[in-house]
């Protein structure tokens, strides 16, 4: 069978699940709604992608945490700080001044905090990535983010 570029392949698709306990993004989101997670062991490293509608954003930092008694493996990826880009979120609905629907944004471990994923925007022209505050967006914006991460302790 081939695959066209870009296309996931079924199968592939089936092996997402919801057995990881995942708490909903973090305040930043305020209450939020339609949230849906997935996850999936691959070799060594953790697979997530989700969907979700903010409710009324707060002024602390948007990340994912990881579910309990899960950690990054910082040994297998960048420890140089903001600029290990794990994955994408993009945000698919939006009445916000600071993102227009559709707009792409990396998805960070910074290098020293092994317990969340970061929602970032570019730093600099340097390729570096700052963390943002969930109230730089409005309410009622909707995500969705794919990460990719290694596990301490996974083979």
């Amino acid at each position: 069978m081939s695959k066209i570029a870009g296309v996931h392949d079924l199968e592939n698709l089936k092996k997402f699940n919801s057995l990881l306990t995942f708490t909903p993004p973090s305040a930043a989101f305020g209450t939020i709604t339609a949230s849906n997670i997935q996850s999936r062991r691959v070799g060594d490293c953790l697979e997530v992608r989700g969907t979700f509608k903010s409710g009324t954003p707060g002024a602390s930092t948007a990340l994912i945490p990881m579910p309990s008694g899960l950690v990054i493996d910082s040994a297998k990826l960048s420890t140089t700080s903001n600029t290990s880009n794990i994955g994408f979120f993009v945000i698919t609905l939006t009445t916000s001044a600071f993102a227009a629907a559709n707009d792409i944004g990396p998805m960070m471990f910074d290098g020293s905090d092994t317990a969340n994923v970061y929602f970032t925007q570019s730093a600099s022209a340097s390729g570096t990535m700052a963390k943002f505050n969930g109230n730089v967006q409005s309410s009622n914006v909707g995500y969705h983010f794919e990460f990719k991460v290694p596990i301490v302790g996974w083979k």
